[in-house]
């Protein structure tokens, strides 16, 4: 059992929240705020402050948890500084105050209409938090088909704990599961992108300052102990001790300071979340463990239950947690009312938001109430919410009701569901049979079918995307030019428009030799092998690990390669002799189609073996979310099922292996590879060394990468024994002094060559190696020459040079080929037989 739960907190990861209301409640409690503090101008504040006046205790603390409410809210938007604490902090408490139950002081009011106010211009963008709903409503599906083994345990009776696990503990509404998230730094990705502004932070910074002054005055009104207040020392430790990251340590920080927080009731619910934690986390041999943190949660739970008597909002997301995670914790027989009556609670405190409303219809569940639960899966369909997963039980649970009494009023609903959600998806209503297991089997068989639909459609694209990489690889007809998409793909139309914009370059010599130039350049052979390379590293992401797998479909792309490996290095010697229209030709008909087409065919194969042997809901949703991540990485558009990627059986994003060896090609394109990454290597290193060291009007420095166009104009088109050497350049430093002693500066791969064309005096110069130069007494001496330009620190470039030095050392030293290439991972290594014989 607590393996389970401990499987299923691995949920918590990469976990988001979604709460949403319209824009009209902003409006309206704006303009609620505003009249408020419009009657409480017109009197006088004589009027409102009355020290004399006796306050109950009830009131005291009412008014101290107000206001601790208000502060706690402002300083988590403050500590966390995130656009969605801030857009939770705005629907939850903010904007969802009962006007009506809060102390009625007018600088209070003013500094709610001022937080609402600045909160509206700062709210998060409607596409960010549809993104957020949307990996949430997938990750709440992934739990609940994870806590159903078997698709029948939703209607039959059996042991309800096994129909649906601590879900509410594992995953958790909205509210709590983004900041789980956010405390275990699962956000790295959208940190940057939702990160609140500095401005906001000030801001919020003078409002907190406000709250804080106003808290003294209502506590002289109210005359409550102080130690009600909750100090901004006090709110900062908790704000920090709830993004503590160990449950043990959090709860135990908690326990702490517990003293402190007796008029601000969600502590105690953060106090048991915590105890929660631990005992869901507790190992199958720590029973013990389980059962001391499961009562203190229980207690924890029930003194919030018992302090939040208080209207203060209108709607309570934390009294649907608490009453939630509270169920987890109880019996599903010994304790079924008070189950019932805490999913009551849960409900009513929703506001009806939907992600309250999945986890009560798996708690009615658990007790079997599946009436109760299907009038709530009725509502989540209609909304939208996880709308296939919700329809697809609730279709079971119409057909067992039908197949139990034969009530025509279930066949009615199954009907009425069908014109909302696709009847492929449903579990299918007994029509030609009424034998359970063959409808379960046929529904199986749907899911299997729907699946291979959804690996189709994603292949296919996914295809069409490399096809597009691929064709890229030769560069464009025009290079100032900008191409879309499209015009790089195999479409026969747009492949014989390009092949016509191709062969115009062609019809003119001047144009022809500078395409030429550009495609032997290019290193376009071995940046198929690049794609190729990435393409099945995609491809591993995409299916079970299986070693078996992937070096088969390895070895059929291999194949490939080496059969065009002759034809490959042919037609690249040629760019240096007379490379016609007719060799672009044979260029051109080498297809990304033509390296790959054997490989899907395999593929196909495999996965469909793969999808034939799954039987569980629980594989199928895992297997959408898995091609939900696919898509999203790949950019391409989501088809009907699509839905994290479950790390343990599928490859990791980010492990890249080399499935094919850099010198698979061998001859000129290998050689070509080499180069081009010893000038990415060196281009990197004088862009760190050097690249902001230049002082202007004395001296330029162009890098090949970085400043590609002045590079090409500069250098690649004036100078007639650049041209040779034009792939092995890697930047220039030009002098733009004046005096016959000038000279620029050309690095390449081998060396040093100093420039002089424009003083005449060398036309044809050496390139010069790196371990020649030389600095002595603070002067650079490039061989006879000294480097005179001031425009650059002669000891910075000797460093550099130094650097540069050892790049080349490095690549001209190293063995070009191994007989056999290894390629490792942490689950598999493949080997690939050299096949340069």
């Amino acid at each position: 059992m607590f393996g389970k739960r401990r499987e299923e907190m691995k949920l918590l990861k990469q976990s988001f929240e979604s709460l949403e209301k319209s824009q009209k409640n902003t409006e309206l409690m704006v303009a609620a705020v505003r009249e408020i503090v419009s009657q409480q101008e017109q009197q006088p504040i004589q009027e409102i402050e009355h020290s004399d006046l006796e306050y109950s205790d009830e009131e005291k603390i009412k008014a101290a948890y107000a206001l601790n409410l208000c502060t706690v809210s402002v300083s988590q938007i403050i500590d966390y500084a995130d656009v969605n604490i801030l857009e939770q902090e705005y629907e939850t408490i903010l904007n969802n105050l009962n006007l009506e139950s809060i102390p009625k002081d007018e600088a209070l009011l003013n500094i709610l209409k001022q937080l609402l106010d600045t909160i509206t211009f700062f709210r998060i963008q409607e596409g960010d938090k549809a993104r957020i709903e949307k990996e949430y409503q997938q990750k709440m599906k992934n739990a609940i088909w994870s806590a159903v083994p078997n698709f029948g345990l939703i209607v039959a009776g059996g042991n309800p704990f096994t129909i649906a696990a601590s879900i509410a503990s594992q995953v958790g509404i909205g509210y709590m599961n983004y900041r789980k998230a956010k405390a275990d730094n699962l956000l790295e990705k959208e940190e940057k992108e939702w990160q609140l502004q500095r401005s906001a932070i000030e801001q919020f910074n003078g409002l907190r300052r406000e709250l804080f002054d106003a808290s003294w005055r209502l506590a002289d009104r109210y005359n409550f102990p102080d130690e009600y207040r909750l100090t901004e020392k006090q709110i900062t430790q908790y704000n920090k001790i709830l993004m503590d990251t160990d449950d043990v340590r959090k709860y135990e920080r908690l326990e702490a300071i517990q003293k402190y927080f007796v008029a601000y009731p969600p502590f105690w619910y953060y106090f048991g979340h915590a105890a929660n934690l631990i005992a869901q986390n507790a190992l199958d041999d720590e029973q013990h463990i389980y059962e001391y943190y499961k009562e203190k949660a229980i207690s924890h739970f029930e003194t919030y239950m018992k302090l939040n008597k208080y209207a203060l909002l209108r709607e309570d997301q934390i009294v649907s947690s608490c009453a939630l995670e509270y169920i987890d914790l109880l019996d599903e027989v010994e304790n079924k009312e008070k189950i019932r009556e805490l999913i009551g609670c849960a409900e009513k405190a929703s506001g009806r938001e939907c992600d309250v409303l999945q986890l009560c219809t798996i708690a009615y569940l658990k007790i079997g109430e599946i009436s109760s639960a299907a009038g709530l899966l009725k509502y989540l369909v209609n909304e939208g919410y996880n709308e296939i997963t919700n329809a697809q039980i609730l279709s079971r649970i119409y057909v067992d009701g039908y197949l139990s009494n034969s009530n025509r009023g279930y066949s009615v609903e199954y009907k009425m569901l069908t014109k909302k959600v696709n009847e492929i998806f449903l579990f299918p209503f007994p029509e030609e049979t009424k034998d359970i297991q063959k409808l379960e089997q046929n529904f199986v068989e749907k899911q299997q079918r729907l699946l291979l639909e959804t690996y189709a459609y994603v292949l296919q694209k996914f295809i069409e995307k490399y096809t597009i990489e691929f064709n890229r690889c030769i560069p464009v007809p025009e290079e100032e030019k900008r191409y879309p998409n499209k015009f790089f793909s195999d479409f026969q139309d747009t492949r014989d428009e390009r092949y016509n914009q191709y062969m115009t370059l062609f019809s003119n010599k001047n144009k022809a030799d500078m395409f030429v130039m550009r495609l032997a350049n290019s290193n376009f052979a071995a940046s198929y092998l690049e794609i190729l390379n990435d393409m099945l590293n995609e491809i591993s992401r995409l299916i079970p690990s299986n070693e078996g797998n992937m070096q088969e479909l390895a070895g059929s792309v291999e194949k490939k390669v080496v059969d065009k490996k002759n034809e490959l290095n042919i037609l690249q010697e040629k760019m240096n002799d007379n490379f016609s229209a007719k060799e672009f030709d044979r260029l051109y008909e080498i297809k990304f189609k033509y390296f790959t087409e054997d490989l899907f065919q395999d593929l196909q194969r495999i996965i469909i073996e793969h999808v034939g042997k799954m039987h569980l809901m629980a594989d199928f949703s895992k297997e959408t979310t898995m091609l939900q991540e696919f898509c999203s990485r790949h950019g391409i558009p989501e088809s009907r099922t699509l839905g994290r990627i479950f790390e343990e059986e599928y490859g990791k994003f980010g492990d890249n292996i080399r499935y094919l060896s850099s010198d698979l090609l061998g001859g000129k394109a290998f050689e070509l590879k080499e180069i081009s990454d010893c000038v990415r290597m060196m281009a990197k290193a004088i862009k760190e060394e050097l690249g902001d060291a230049v002082t202007k009007d004395k001296a330029t420095i162009i890098i090949r990468n970085y400043d590609e166009k002045k590079y090409l104009k500069g250098y690649l088109t004036k100078r007639k024994y650049v041209k040779e050497i034009s792939n092995k350049i890697v930047a220039v430093i030009r002098d733009d002094t004046f005096g016959l002693g000038r000279f620029d500066l050309i690095f390449t791969v081998d060396g040093v060559i100093v420039d002089k064309t424009l003083t005449k005096f060398d036309e044809n110069p050496d390139i010069i190696q790196y371990k020649e130069i030389q600095y002595i007494d603070g002067e650079l001496y490039i061989k006879k020459d000294l480097y005179k330009n001031t425009g650059v620190n002669a000891g910075e470039l000797y460093n550099l040079i130094q650097r540069l030095s050892e790049i080349a050392a490095e690549k001209h030293g190293k063995s070009i080929r191994n007989d056999n290439q290894y390629l490792e991972s942490k689950d598999m290594i493949y080997k690939l037989e050299s096949t340069d014989k």
